[in-house]
């Protein structure tokens, strides 16, 4: 029975089980949303300068596609809205999923790709995945889990801000550094 007051949506143990392959079921629509865009992709990334600008701006577009449906998956009281707002959210997840290296890759020079590999890494699972538990559970107890879930696509939009600066940015600037790296080589 769900609890509007609470913000809670209680299960019974065989709805649990349903819920949580349906929820398997989303994960491999992120995969396979990962496999789509690179075949998408992959004939558009010619020339060095059309990879970066098309990696950044699918990267940008999948971290603000999913913003909405974050919000979705943290208001709904219903599992079906669950399942749907979390199917989207994968979709989008694919999206940049499928372009966070390649972006990155395209603007650092070869010698300098293993480190940037390493950093992009630490720094995603120590401040994303070793931080955002403990706010969450923080913003949590002091409202609920449901607006600490929603106010976390908060992240997703300035992530796109922030990609759509580097990408206005620095972008050129950087392509144009590995060119010459690779010319001179």
């Amino acid at each position: 029975m769900n609890n509007p007051q609470s913000g809670t949506v209680r299960l019974n143990f065989s709805r649990f089980g349903l819920l949580a392959r349906l929820l398997t079921a989303v994960a491999i629509l992120a995969v396979e949303t990962v496999l789509i865009s690179g075949l998408i992709q992959s004939p558009l990334l010619d020339s060095l300068t059309g990879a970066a600008r098309v990696s950044g701006e699918s990267f940008r577009l999948g971290l603000l596609g999913a913003a909405p449906f974050v919000i979705w998956c943290g208001q709904t009281l219903s599992v079906q809205s669950l399942i749907i707002s979390l199917t989207l959210w994968g979709f989008f997840k694919g999206l940049y999923d499928a372009n966070i290296f390649a972006a990155m890759l395209d603007t650092v020079p070869p010698k300098a790709r293993g480190t940037a590999v390493g950093f992009m890494n630490m720094t995603g699972w120590l401040v994303g995945a070793g931080s955002a538990p403990v706010l969450i559970g923080y913003i949590a107890g002091q409202s609920s889990l449901s607006f600490a879930i929603s106010i976390a696509a908060i992240a997703l939009v300035i992530g796109s801000a922030l990609l759509l600066t580097a990408i206005l940015v620095t972008v050129n600037r950087d392509i144009e550094k590995v060119r010459l790296q690779r010319l001179s080589e």
